[in-house]
């Protein structure tokens, strides 16, 4: 794990594909990383929750996607790992490999300008998506509580 984003407690994972490798090396790396934080949060979540809770809270937690990003610095992939509710399976999907023009001498600064934006786009796009899905676990989660009340 070189870096890990966090929007509440959800981790956006992200690791450095070795100097020399291919990108997608990174892959079992980062999925790996993705599984084992879902298993710590869910963890972490039972301890703090009512045993009557729990099914509930187990099912809004699955709901709740997971990323990663690998990159070698001239080449990215984003990762999203989530629950397939229909078909009751964890899954992994992968973006394109995105490339930056780097080079010692910038030429195209244009290129290299719309590959960092393309980047940004897709990062923004995954912190939104988190957002958004844990806004609607906490207040998937407030309901239940006031109900309980």
């Amino acid at each position: 794990l070189d870096y890990d984003l966090m929007y509440k407690l959800f981790h956006i994972v992200v690791c450095e594909a070795k100097n020399g490798k291919d990108v997608v090396d990174g892959i079992p790396q980062n999925t790996a990383q993705l599984v084992a934080c879902r298993e710590v949060l869910l963890e972490c979540e039972k301890k703090k929750r009512k045993r009557d809770d729990q099914c509930d809270l187990d099912a809004a937690l699955e709901r709740i996607p997971s990323f990663g990003i690998v990159s070698t610095g001239r080449s990215w992939i984003f990762l999203k790992y989530y629950k397939d509710i229909e078909e009751d399976m964890w899954k992994l999907e992968r973006s394109v490999v995105y490339h930056l023009p780097l080079a010692d001498r910038i030429e195209d600064q244009r290129g290299l300008h719309d590959a960092v934006v393309s980047l940004l786009q897709v990062v923004a796009g995954i912190l939104h998506t988190q957002r958004e899905e844990v806004l609607k676990f906490e207040k998937l989660m407030s309901s239940k509580r006031s109900r309980t009340s």
